[in-house]
């Protein structure tokens, strides 16, 4: 799964945010949204409606697009593997949330670089604990509802007797322990 967000994330990086990089170069500047629009601007300063598509909703749809392909695969590979797929889907929660973290950072020194005009330093690195915030309850919530639509996980009893079930000898050998504790218990009047 890691391999699968890293390399989803490194694709978003290339060409979805780091395009925005060149604004303001005098080349234009060229990107498509989530839904297919192109975005392209040329001959602008930093600011105003494309700073705003920058940081409202340009990020998020392929973010969310991500984050429900992977809880997808984390079905489908614990399916092929007869694994509970809890463990997993909590480990991927906490990678989509680890990778989003440094796209969110990405983008905060991008805007930073072209807030200051080519001197970054002159300008404070945008906060973005906000939109971290938003992503964090966004994969949380989808990670809980594919959690919540798993049946409940089998008790001691269950995992015991598929166990038994599974490996043809444990039945004959558990069968000759209780028969034995019996036993024991029956001579020493237990």
């Amino acid at each position: 799964m890691e391999l699968f967000i890293r390399n989803e994330c490194e694709r978003i990086e290339r060409e979805k945010i780091t395009p925005w990089a060149f604004f303001g170069s005098g080349t234009l500047m060229r990107v498509t949204d989530f839904y297919g629009k192109q975005i392209a601007y040329q001959g602008l300063a930093w600011g105003g409606s494309a700073r705003t598509i920058f940081w409202t909703r340009y990020f998020e749809p392929f973010w969310e697009d991500v984050t429900d392909r992977s809880i997808k695969e984390v079905f489908k590979l614990c399916e092929e593997r007869k694994v509970d797929a809890r463990a997993p889907l909590r480990e991927t929660e906490g990678m989509l949330t680890s990778y989003g973290r440094k796209l969110f950072d990405r983008m905060a020194q991008i805007d930073q670089r072209l807030a200051g005009r080519g001197f970054p330093n002159s300008v404070p690195l945008r906060r973005t604990d906000r939109e971290k915030r938003q992503l964090e309850q966004f994969i949380s919530a989808h990670v809980s509802a594919a959690l919540s639509s798993l049946p409940p996980a089998p008790g001691w009893w269950r995992r015991v007797n598929k166990a038994i079930r599974e490996t043809p000898l444990l039945g004959p050998i558990v069968g000759a322990v209780i028969t034995a504790v019996r036993f024991l218990l029956a001579h020493f009047g237990i």
